[in-house]
C-alpha cells in the first residue's frame, strides 16, 4: 500500500493495524507522509518484520519536511529490509524539476491541475529546435 502526505500515515497506520484483522501488507510506501492535529502515528514496531518499507520525501518540501518519513522510518523497527529515498530536485533545464510536496501530484503548488496546459512545454521546444520535425529523445536531455 502507498500513500501520500497524509495518506503516507494512513498507509503507516494501516499496515501496523493488521494485528486488529486487517490484512497483513507486502510493502509500504510513504511518500512526504506528514502528521496532522487529527491524524497521529500509531504504534508503528506492531508492522510486521516481512514488509517491505519505502520512505519518500522531496529536498524541497516545505509542507511537512521529512520529519514524519524520518519517524516511519526509524519507529519500524522490526521491519529488516526498508529504505528511505530524498528525491533531490534539478535546475538545469526547463522546466526545473522541484522535489517540493506537490511534486507526486506533477503540478506546482501555485497551479491546479485544471490550470496546467500540457502542451505549452513541448510547443516551446518545437519551436526552438527550428525544424519540422520535434524529437522527444533530444529534449529528455535537457531534463
Amino acid at each position: 500500500m502507498q500513500g501520500h502526505s497524509a495518506g503516507g500515515i494512513i498507509a503507516a497506520n494501516m499496515a501496523a493495524s493488521s494485528a486488529v484483522g486487517l490484512p497483513e501488507p507486502k510493502a509500504i510506501m510513504c511518500v512526504e507522509p506528514g502528521v496532522t492535529d487529527a491524524l497521529e502515528l500509531e504504534d508503528l514496531s506492531k508492522i510486521p518484520e516481512s514488509t517491505l518499507l519505502l520512505c519518500v520525501t522531496g529536498d524541497r518540501d516545505d509542507v511537512v519536511i521529512d520529519a514524519a518519513a524520518i519517524r516511519i522510518f526509524e519507529e519500524s523497527s522490526r521491519i529488516a529490509d526498508k529504505d528511505f529515498v530524498i528525491v533531490v530536485s534539478d535546475d538545469h533545464g526547463v522546466p526545473s524539476l522541484i522535489a517540493d510536496h506537490y511534486a507526486p501530484a506533477a503540478v506546482g503548488k501555485d497551479h491546479s491541475l485544471q490550470d496546467q496546459d500540457h502542451f505549452s512545454f513541448a510547443d516551446a521546444h518545437i519551436k526552438d529546435t527550428q525544424t519540422d520535425s520535434w524529437n522527444p529523445h533530444h529534449h529528455q536531455a535537457s531534463w
